[in-house]
């Protein structure tokens, strides 16, 4: 189960400004007593990150990126749950939390949001939102057209790409997104292969489709699911084939088959979860300073292994952030 949480705690300092105060000179203290003592200097705003994975590890990063901004801050990172999370900061002013999966318990933080913090969450598993709780949800509905536009305008392919795609049906949003594709002269059709109409399956028709084109024919093939992915890399492995990429949204397919074929497509499109840690802090802190805060939905992003290097950060990232 992963569920991550980032909780920040701040202290709201008072501030006296010399344009709110009455013009004169200040009296002097009466004969026999002492000055007012000054005011007890206030702990630092603590944030404390729950991270359990490599998502988590960015979304603390771009947590942090912000949080180091502000002076006398100190950040504690540490791994558990929602429920240890919010137990390890009771008194905190804002929770950041990063839910992943459906079912979630959000009653902590509907607990943390009733004993007066400002919650904010990324949930990408579309879970029930409690009162007092700011969520900001995931919509993958571009995925497939943002994994397709990606595609289609990598250096190494000319125009149309020569694509096989391989579909659960042609309703669905990845053969949506390739047959834009064609209509646009983008790609240049192999052949489609849609499970709920075809006879044969998978794995028999991307074999005959191989035998159909050799070495030099195709550039890619598009698949809309993992196992669907799994068919056709397996199948050019066995033919020995590594001149065809595997395009597909997933990439839990095992490293000793990827490491056969050096084509396989590395771009990933996911939410850009550095950019989502930063924008929460960076929403937190605008909401204690007395901004009202709106909640939308992310929308993916394409991210490239060289996207995440020194300090989590290439310079082509750097360049998407306001902050």
């Amino acid at each position: 189960m992963k569920k991550f949480i980032f909780i920040l705690t701040a202290v709201i300092l008072l501030a006296v400004f010399a344009g709110c105060s009455s013009p004169g000179i200040a009296e002097e203290a009466p004969a026999g007593t002492s000055p007012a003592s000054a005011e007890p200097t206030p702990e630092p705003p603590r944030v404390v990150a729950v991270v359990t994975d490599s998502d988590a590890e960015l979304f603390a990063e771009g947590v942090k990126s912000i949080i180091e901004k502000v002076e006398n801050t100190e950040l504690v990172i540490t791994g558990g749950g929602i429920k240890k999370g919010i137990t390890e900061a009771a008194d905190a002013a804002v929770v950041l939390a990063y839910v992943t999966e459906e079912n979630a318990d959000m009653d902590a933080l509907a607990q943390a949001a009733l004993n007066g913090a400002e919650v904010y969450v990324f949930d990408t598993g579309a879970n029930n939102v409690p009162d007092g709780v700011l969520c900001f949800g995931y919509d993958t509905s571009s995925a497939h057209q943002l994994l397709m536009d990606t595609l289609l305008t990598l250096p190494s392919h000319d125009t149309p790409v020569r694509l096989l795609g391989m579909f659960t049906s042609q309703t669905t949003e990845a053969a949506s997104a390739f047959a834009a594709g064609c209509d646009e002269g983008k790609i240049f059709n192999k052949g489609v292969y849609c499970e709920d109409e075809n006879d044969a399956t998978p794995e028999e028709w991307f074999a005959s489709m191989l035998e159909s084109y050799y070495p030099g024919m195709l550039d890619a093939v598009y698949a809309e699911n993992e196992r669907m992915a799994q068919t056709a890399l397996e199948a050019l492995n066995a033919a020995g084939r590594t001149d065809v990429e595997v395009v597909t949204l997933f990439r839990d397919i095992p490293a000793d088959e990827m490491s056969k074929n050096p084509y396989i497509y590395y771009a990933e499109i996911c939410p850009n979860t550095y950019y989502i840690g930063a924008y929460l802090a960076d929403t937190a802190l605008k909401g204690l300073g007395g901004d009202e805060a709106k909640t939308f939905e992310f929308t993916p992003d394409v991210l490239y292994a060289s996207d995440i290097e020194d300090g989590f950060l290439s310079e082509r990232m750097s360049e998407l952030f306001p902050f």
